[in-house]
């Protein structure tokens, strides 16, 4: 009844006609606000009822708890998963920081070795040259 008088009035008065379109525009907005806060709280009624059926004791607070404690558990599983990484990463780097040292003292001993077979070499050149000389 309200949109019809509401209708003819913006008919009637084409200079009022934005104004009073504007107004009913929000009167129709506030209506479909109030009815899906209503629908909103029915459905959030309904969803209380069922999480009391579903948790009889304790509803809301019961499945609250039993999350709170799954992720308890899921963080002290995450806590021992990564400390089982670490251990993991350090056992691997020690056996290569073990290796690491060892080829550095392996190349150290092969470059002194070549060092000393370069002297030998040089020596032995020399004493066969000395010898050709004295011939």
């Amino acid at each position: 009844m309200n949109s019809k008088l509401t209708a003819e009035k913006i008919a009637a008065a084409p200079s009022e006609a934005p104004h009073a379109q504007n107004t009913f525009d929000k009167t129709i907005e506030l209506k479909l606000l109030k009815d899906r806060r209503s629908l909103e709280a029915n459905e959030l009624r309904r969803l209380q009822e069922a999480m009391d059926y579903q948790y009889p004791t304790g509803g809301v607070d019961e499945a609250l708890h039993q999350t709170q404690s799954e992720n308890k558990s899921a963080k002290a599983e995450l806590n021992r998963l990564e400390k089982s990484l670490k251990d993991l990463q350090g056992s691997r780097d020690k056996p290569l920081a073990q290796l690491d040292a060892k080829n550095k003292a392996s190349l150290k001993k092969e470059q002194h070795d070549l060092g000393d077979l370069d002297f030998r070499i040089r020596d032995v050149r020399a004493r066969s040259h000395d010898w050709e000389l004295q011939k």
